[in-house]
């Protein structure tokens, strides 16, 4: 930190800058690609570096508090205290156009409180997207299939941009549905099952996804269906998550009863996939959700 009392001169503004970079920016040195990848919101910086011994205008510190404040509003909602749009009405000491060290001590705090929390993001601050599928015809019993299931992709334009929209807050929410009045017992079991599905992927669950589908989420009906699964697998390849979600009506397939369930235009079960994507103080690239089993559960 700068000396209070002292002018700001290059080497300690660009020793606060270049931290604006890692949270704000592409997070170099960090970022994708390395192997600290939660590093970087890959929106724009305004600050730049300067030379060494430069002295710091107003005009230059007030672009670099710009800069950090866009990540605490990304993460709490609100401004940092001591932050106005100008360095004018802010409780700075400036002569003339020169700002001293004091001043650049409270952005040096406040954008390491941003890098503690680079990974958290205000619900003010995320824009969501739901689509929600819905099985329309009856399954399980005497009717084949048992098991039914639907495949969703969620492509990215590359895996940088997958990781930065992570790092952003981004985050994709799986949640089972039903709608209707269940007409069997059966379908309550499943009802019961399916509104108690819920899965989100964040920046924390897409680092351990796998070119392997792994089971990220697995219910249990209730006795005497007790037998009946709903599994969701999830994958990664490249910029490509598939996610499927399979629903087993094991209570037929084992013979312990002929009951189907039902599906139609207004009974049966569903999920949804919810996209948070950051905006507010962010543009946020949104993923394109791809559906490679058709618009409804099959």
């Amino acid at each position: 930190m700068a000396t209070p009392g002292a002018i700001i001169y290059g080497a300690d503004y660009n020793a606060v800058q270049i931290k604006v970079v890692e949270v704000l920016g592409s997070g170099t040195p960090y970022g994708p690609g390395t192997g600290s990848p939660n590093y970087g919101y890959n929106q724009t910086v305004t600050s730049t570096t300067v030379a060494v011994g430069a002295v710091i205008t107003k005009t230059q510190f007030q672009v670099l508090a710009d800069d950090i404040n866009k990540c605490y509003v990304h993460q709490t909602g609100a401004s940092f205290t001591g932050y106005a749009a100008s360095t004018d009405s802010q409780p700075f000491e400036i002569t003339g156009n020169v700002v001293y060290a004091a001043n650049l001590n409270l952005l040096d705090t406040t954008i390491n409180t941003c890098i503690t929390n680079q990974l958290v993001a205000a619900a003010t601050q995320l824009a969501s997207v739901a689509t929600t599928y819905w099985r329309t015809t009856n399954w399980g019993g005497v009717v084949a299939p048992a098991a039914i299931a639907q495949t969703n992709t969620i492509t990215f334009a590359s895996t940088a941009a997958a990781q930065y929209w992570f790092n952003q807050g981004g985050k994709i929410v799986f949640q089972g549905t039903y709608r209707g009045t269940p007409p069997t017992t059966q379908d309550t079991a499943w009802k019961n099952e399916v509104t108690a599905f819920t899965y989100t992927i964040d920046v924390t669950s897409y680092a351990g996804l796998t070119t392997t589908p792994t089971n990220k989420y697995t219910g249990a009906g209730a006795a005497p269906y007790g037998s009946n699964a709903l599994t969701l697998a999830v994958s990664l390849s490249g910029a490509v998550i598939t996610c499927t979600v399979t629903y087993n009506d094991a209570h037929a397939a084992l013979g312990a009863g002929p009951d189907t369930v039902t599906g139609s235009a207004t009974i049966g079960v569903g999920f949804s996939i919810t996209n948070y994507t950051a905006t507010g103080a962010f543009t946020g690239t949104a993923p394109t959700l791809a559906v490679t089993a058709g618009s409804t559960i099959v």
